[in-house]
């Protein structure tokens, strides 16, 4: 999978710009040194990608530097106008410049998409918005910051809006006589509950089932564990079915974390319904897959010599679902969160 990168300009106090976007406390005086460390950052990049706002002058910028042989960032200016650029807009519907396409869909699945196709290292550029939205989802393998010798006190920060820490290693420091210093992380192979809903990647969690009991028990684990439901739904809330009178009230789903990394979920099992639930039936193991095709090849694969119970197909509350007891007797459910 393609490695996307992170460059930018950065102050001793984290901040990217001024508060009113002010870049002139940012070091231009490089030499040949600073110069090749950039160069080995943005020499394996084939894809370049930024927001619509920086778009607009970056692009034309190093086209016109591209240029000009005269000018003394023509070498740097043609590999940023000659590599071909990813802009994220949600208000153009054609792209302006050459050499560039749009991207108007989720940041996170674009993104995975990208890392996806064949080709080298990805490289962002972008204000505070882009790349915070970006580093907030998780998606960034490489940091590199360049630390100018200035703290603003108040700016544009890109690390304010994390869900959950994120861990990085070092990989290279070097300083500059101009007084920048680049620092080199790698994120760590890691996984907290914020990037998994965010990424909606593969997750595997226990589900339970109760005979009219699930609100009860439910709120007993949430005693002990604490926290709060992320969903708690009836069957009462189910649209166009016919539910029995004494199970309207029951519970349909509830969704409970546990810490940052797990979700236990729990259904009551009406006899009204059909159900037929005893100890070794009652239990379910939950996966969310990444996508709608890896839904089906799981479903189909795990299910192959069982039973279904219910086919793979959307459903009312927004997920592509199936659920099926395997040739050995335990019974999965599979889904899928449709974008939006």
């Amino acid at each position: 999978m393609r490695k996307l990168k992170l460059q930018v300009q950065i102050s001793v106090d984290g901040f990217i710009a001024g508060k009113n976007g002010e870049m002139d406390w940012m070091v231009w005086e490089w030499d040949d040194e600073i110069k090749n460390a950039v160069k080995e950052i943005t020499e394996p990049v084939d894809c370049i990608v930024m927001g619509r706002n920086l778009a607009t002058g970056f692009i034309p910028y190093w086209e016109n530097v591209a240029s000009n042989h005269d000018d003394p960032q023509y070498q740097f200016g043609k590999k940023m106008h000659d590599t071909p650029k990813v802009v994220f807009t949600k208000t153009l519907d054609k792209s302006e410049w050459k050499n560039t396409v749009l991207a108007k869909g989720d940041l996170v699945e674009e993104i995975n998409n990208l890392k996806k196709q064949n080709g080298n290292d990805i490289i962002a550029y972008g204000g505070a918005t882009f790349v915070s939205a970006l580093i907030k989802a998780g998606l960034i393998d490489e940091l590199n910051l360049s630390v100018n010798p200035t703290a603003l006190g108040d700016g544009l920060p890109i690390f304010k809006e994390l869900g959950a820490r994120q861990n990085f290693t070092l990989k290279k420091n070097l300083a500059f006589k101009c007084g920048i210093a680049l620092l080199q992380y790698e994120k760590k192979k890691q996984t907290t509950y914020y990037q998994i809903k965010e990424y909606k990647m593969k997750i595997v969690n226990p589900y339970l089932n109760f005979s009219g009991n699930t609100e009860e028990a439910f709120n007993f684990y949430k005693s002990v564990f604490g926290g709060e439901f992320t969903m708690l739904m009836r069957f009462k809330d189910v649209p166009d079915q016919k539910i029995p009178d004494d199970a309207k009230n029951q519970i349909m789903h509830v969704a409970l974390p546990l810490g940052k990394n797990n979700i236990l979920m729990g259904t009551d099992a009406p006899e009204a319904m059909g159900f037929n639930l005893k100890v070794g039936n009652n239990v379910h193991i939950s996966i969310h897959a990444e996508s709608r095709e890896e839904a089906d090849k799981l479903f189909n694969g795990l299910s192959a010599g069982g039973n279904i119970q219910m086919p793979m197909a959307d459903m009312f509350w927004g997920d592509y679902y199936g659920s099926f007891t395997d040739k050995f007797g335990v019974q999965w459910m599979i889904s899928f969160t449709n974008p939006k």
